[in-house]
């Protein structure tokens, strides 16, 4: 959010820069300089969106951990399809020693998977997260499983949701990663 914010203010200032100023000798790269950032902060600002928007998406399954400190943004598998086909039509050799029939076929691998991820960050420790869970009212209408921890296994007809906790050795937060599955 820090890093839009940032990214909208410079726009602005380049806006100004660039076309309200009186005329200068930096002024076709101030022009060119707000389109730059302007796209930047559409592109961030997407993120962020969906980062955001993610938390809510979950809570439609199950209750969040409490104290959500941060997210980081997982793809849905609808994006990571589109950015597989995308990819797949580069032509030549890829970066990383791919061929295009290799990303192609990568493209028609990924259009087999639709479980949903979620990764989340809170301060509470990782058992209390297992605790959390345990507890049949914030696991609403899941069953619970597999009672392992770091992993805990839920299901409903149909759906299998999988929860993986591990404290972050760089910093006093617990990662908290959602799988989703239907089963097909």
């Amino acid at each position: 959010m820090e890093l839009t914010l940032l990214l909208a203010v410079l726009a602005t200032i380049a806006f100004w820069a660039g076309f309200r100023a009186p005329p200068h000798h930096w002024q076709y790269l101030s022009q060119a300089a707000f389109f730059g950032f302007l796209a930047l902060v559409l592109f961030t600002g997407y993120f962020t969106w969906r980062e955001y928007r993610s938390v809510s998406e979950l809570t439609r399954l199950i209750e969040p951990v409490p104290e959500i400190t941060g997210g980081t943004y997982v793809p849905t598998p609808g994006e990571v399809q589109t950015i597989a086909r995308g990819l797949a039509t580069v032509p030549g050799r890829g970066r990383f020693g791919t061929t295009q029939e290799q990303r192609r076929e990568l493209a028609e691998d990924t259009e087999q998977f639709d479980d949903r991820y979620w990764s989340l960050e809170t301060p509470i420790a990782a058992e209390d997260v297992v605790e959390f869970y345990r507890d049949s009212q914030n696991a609403r209408d899941w069953t619970l499983v597999t009672d392992e921890p770091p992993f805990l296994m839920l299901e409903r007809p149909g759906e299998t949701l999988t929860i993986f906790v591990q404290e972050d050795w760089k910093s006093a937060n617990t990662k908290v990663w959602y799988i989703y599955s239907v089963a097909r």
